[in-house]
């Protein structure tokens, strides 16, 4: 359904804001291995190709979150973040919730609320260096769903610490950058949901490595993902006998799990563009044909998306209590 690579990009180039070469970055987060690598492609960002041969079923990537969320198990005043955003900005609460449990301790008061736990500066840099959609690039004044999310964080961590200080100022850094955040989360994050259970178990998780593994329409995708809720990992298994050198793509939902998090744009793997790399591996697919698929399916999901804004449109707004 999308591309999910990161920001395009030649090899040879400078990883924005480091002196770090974009090859050496990519060795030294794990992005190049003998099984997998992920290498820069003009037309789509990021995209991970096999290194090795793969047997159908066999583990491709494996890897724990750099964040994740369980909404049920909400501290209080996360829980209230999300239900005021939730009420205000439908649909964002998830991404600011964990976009505020995505950033370095630079970025956060210095009495943080309770189980907010800062990421190294690695790994809060290394969010920021991933691609978001065209047009999501945060304005120059916050949205109202991060300004909401920041004024949650700075009101606890004010009756943490009993010192007031400059806050509206770093309130509104805050926001900023949970916007920043937020953006990245929309387009990469995970929000995965166990269907299959008696009480659903809800999930908002942000995988590194899986950030630069592309989806693929049509259902022409080469491999499949799991994640484990006791081991808190995401799998991604190759759907078929795999030989070195094919691209590693992702159905973007899959049963039991079902993923939400990323936003629907044109789909620009070589199976739905008609260059798969295996005779008799995907069926003919004309790039008309393709085109054609893409824009049919971007106008069912566009038609669902219209239905649910009427629908909340048309709800009464929610009662103001004494």
């Amino acid at each position: 359904l999308g591309t999910m690579g990161g920001a395009c990009c030649s090899e040879r180039e400078l990883v924005p804001g480091t002196q770090v070469p974009v090859e050496e970055w990519m060795r030294r987060n794990a992005l190049v291995t003998p099984d997998v690598s992920a290498s820069c492609c003009n037309r789509r960002g990021f995209v991970t190709f096999t290194n090795r041969s793969f047997e159908a079923g066999e583990v491709i990537i494996e890897e724990l979150p750099v964040a994740m969320l369980l909404p049920q198990n909400d501290q209080t005043w996360l829980a209230a973040m999300r239900r005021e955003i939730d009420s205000k900005a439908p649909g964002d609460a998830w991404k600011f919730c964990l976009a505020a449990h995505c950033l370095a301790q630079r970025d956060l008061p210095l009495v943080s609320p309770w189980r907010l736990r800062p990421l190294d500066d690695d790994d809060a840099e290394k969010i920021m260096l991933l691609s978001i959609a065209e047009g999501a690039e945060p304005k120059l004044e916050p949205s109202r769903a991060a300004s909401l999310a920041a004024g949650h964080v700075m009101r606890t961590a004010v009756q943490l610490r009993g010192n007031p200080g400059d806050e509206k100022a770093e309130e509104m850094q805050l926001a900023t950058k949970l916007d920043a955040v937020a953006a990245r989360l929309a387009q990469h994050a995970f929000r995965i949901e166990d269907t299959a259970t008696r009480h659903p178990t809800r999930v908002d998780a942000l995988f590194y490595r899986a950030c630069f593994v592309n989806t693929c329409s049509a259902g022409l995708h080469t491999a499949t993902w799991e994640f484990n809720g006791e081991t808190k990992t995401l799998k991604v298994r190759a759907s078929s006998a795999m030989l070195p050198g094919e691209e590693v793509t992702l159905d973007p939902a899959t049963k039991p799990w079902i993923r939400r998090g990323a936003k629907v744009v044109a789909c620009g793997c070589a199976a739905c563009r008609g260059e798969a790399r295996r005779p008799g591996r995907f069926p003919e697919v004309s790039e008309p044909e393709a085109e054609a698929e893409a824009e049919a399916m971007m106008e069912r999901r566009s038609s669902k998306e219209r239905a649910k804004e009427q629908k909340k449109a048309q709800q009464p707004p929610p009662k103001k209590t004494a």
